[in-house]
Parts: structure tokens; sequence; C-alpha cells
């Protein structure tokens, strides 16, 4: 046999060799939803069980102080823990799906440098978990968190990679961010600060802020208090107020304006900068800004108004009766409370990937 004839055969047993894979752990996992007709499979969610359920703990604890997570109970909407889990895992694959159909509209595909920084990250997982007493302490976190392979989490860190991509893109041009904030609640506020910096005590920082949220209501000018007594230099420097998007605020500046009407004042609303007066406003298009938390708020916001199906061969995907450990979880992205399509950027622009355990 030839040299060309035995590089045919070589070539052909890889091509043999990825059909099988693909079928066997890819192609013939149980398809569990459909979003836009877009199949999402079991194969497809399993790695985001565990994102998923640390944040569903999250809330269950703040929900049920004390007690133990019980897979079983009603939790949300007439659903049982263990299946909101379910749902919520297709819901941040479907907007992955979402994704990578903006990606292709925008023409956007990773290259081998992409996917050279994948397997770089991988193998700095693998470096970082295993130690001389468990050589197989990596082998072990991936089937913890629900990865068959480590092809299969390296398909999760490609999914991140061209989200990220497309957020970018979508943030670089003019157009699309102008056709993008259509998908982004934006609001507008104005605010008097009573700032911890300034009044670390807090009885005193809220006696002073009732005070003027008082004299707000009675009727003195909004803004000629905030120019005598307001403590957030942001303010001095906009008077006319912000305009921003979702998670661009504390979460209690964005809720307490989300709950006002416009020209609506806010009680005080403690945050850790301190005591917030709000005065919702109309928001000023010109001032909206599309950021990467942006975006994702706007991809969710597409998925509300997708054609989402729940299959019940969801009911069959597995979920750990074990409680996620936040040191255990994987990919910690922003600020570690959303799920992971929040992004955060280096300076260079690389999208920051934290993964839980000691360094």
């Amino acid at each position: 046999m030839n040299k060309k004839m035995w590089i045919g055969v070589g070539v052909a047993a890889v091509i043999i060799i990825a059909a099988v894979w693909f079928f066997f752990f890819r192609g013939n996992s149980p398809v569990v939803a459909t979003v836009n007709g877009t199949n999402i499979t079991a194969y497809d969610i399993e790695p985001w069980i565990g994102e998923a359920k640390l944040d569903l703990e999250r809330e269950w604890r703040e929900m049920f102080p004390g007690e133990s997570i019980d897979y079983e109970r009603e939790f949300r909407d007439g659903l049982t823990f263990e299946e909101v889990v379910r749902q919520e895992a297709v819901r941040i694959v479907a907007i992955n799906k979402l994704f990578a159909t903006e990606a292709r509209r925008l023409n956007i595909r990773l290259g081998r440098d992409d996917f050279d920084r994948t397997n770089d990250q991988i193998a700095g997982f693998r470096g970082q978990m295993n130690t001389p007493e468990n050589p197989r302490a990596f082998n072990e976190w991936l089937t913890e968190m629900g990865f068959r392979n480590e092809r299969h989490l390296a398909n999760a860190l490609d999914e991140m990679q061209l989200a990220q991509r497309v957020a970018q893109a979508i943030i670089e041009s003019p157009e699309e961010s102008a056709a993008f904030l259509n998908y982004v609640d934006v609001l507008g506020a104005k605010h008097i600060l009573i700032g911890f910096d300034q009044h670390p005590n807090e009885d005193e920082a809220r006696e002073i802020a009732t005070a003027l949220w008082e004299r707000a209501l009675a009727g003195e000018n909004f803004d000629m208090l905030v120019a005598e007594y307001g403590q957030d230099p942001g303010m001095q420097a906009n008077p006319q107020g912000y305009t921003f998007g979702p998670n661009q605020m504390v979460p209690e500046f964005e809720q307490g304006t989300r709950d006002l009407e416009i020209g609506g004042i806010s009680e005080p609303i403690q945050s850790s900068f301190g005591f917030h007066i709000i005065q919702r406003i109309e928001p000023d298009p010109a001032q909206a800004n599309v950021n990467p938390l942006a975006v994702r708020s706007g991809f969710e916001t597409r998925l509300e108004e997708a054609n989402l199906v729940f299959l019940p061969a969801l009911n069959n995907v597995r979920v750990a009766s074990e409680e996620a450990d936040d040191d255990d979880f994987i990919f910690d992205i922003g600020d570690g409370d959303f799920d992971f399509g929040d992004f955060e950027f280096d300076e260079d622009g690389n999208m920051v990937i934290e993964i839980g355990g000691d360094d």
C-alpha cells in the first residue's frame, strides 16, 4: 500500500471516529426542548444544570432561610425545584442558540485562535485541579459538573467565546447598538445620595435621607436638593440624570427606579453606597449605551419573544441532589450572580473566566 493510500485510510478512519463520537455523545442525545424550531438536546443542557442549580439554591435560601432544599417541593409557578432547574438550564442554552443565530447574521465565526484559546483554558483548568495526590481531579470535576468529556467542556467554552464576539460586534457598531436598544429596558433617574463614606453611621444617614425625602414630597425642587445635598459625583457631572440599562446600576437602585412611575419619588432606598432618594425620569436615548450586560439582557428579551417549547424528555435529565458549593462552580462571569452569559472583560477585551476553588 503506497503513502497516498495510507493517508486516505487515515483520513477515512478519522472521519468514521468523529461520526461515531457525534452519534453516541451528541447526535443520539434526546431532544428536550426547541427554540424557534431549533433542537436543544440533553447533551446541550447538561453543562448548565449546575449553573442553574447554583443560582436557584441562592434564591431558595432567600425564600426559605435555614431550610434544606426539597427538590420535590413546589418552588415557582407550580413547578418543583428540580423542574425549575431543568427549565432554567434550557433557557441558558436557548439564549446561546440565539447568540449563534445572530453570529450567522453578522458572519461571525470562531477561528483557529479561538479554538486554541479554548484548549489553553482547558489545559489551565487541568493543571489547576490535578495534584500528585489526585491526578484525576479534573476528570472527576468534569463528571461532577455534568460534562461527559473534555470535548463537552470545550463546546461550552466555544459557545461563550462566540457570545462574546457577538456582543463586541453589537457594541462596536453604532447601527447594531441603536437597533439593539429596542430590546433593552432603558430607565432614567436622578437621585439624592447620602453616602456611607461621609455618613458611616447608618442611623444618621437614614435620618438625613428621610428628612430630604419628606422635603421632596412636600414640593421642594428636586434638582435643587440634589445640587445642595447629593453626594454622588456622577450626578454633579450629569445633572440631567442617568440613563441606564439592566445591571448597569446596583440592584437596589435599578429596582427602586423600576418601581416608580415617571416623576415619582422613592422613599430612601439603602444600597452598599448609602441611602438613595430616587426620582424616575424619562430616559434620554442619546445617553443610552449598550454594554455586555445590556446585550445579555437584550437576548433575554428576545427569548421571551421566541417560541420556546419544553418537551417531555426534559424530565429525564438528571439533577444532582447535593447542594452546589459556590467554590465548586465553573463559569463565574461578571459579578458571579448571573447566568453564564454575564460578561467581564480584561484590558485586552478578552472575556474573564474564573474557576472556583483555591488558587
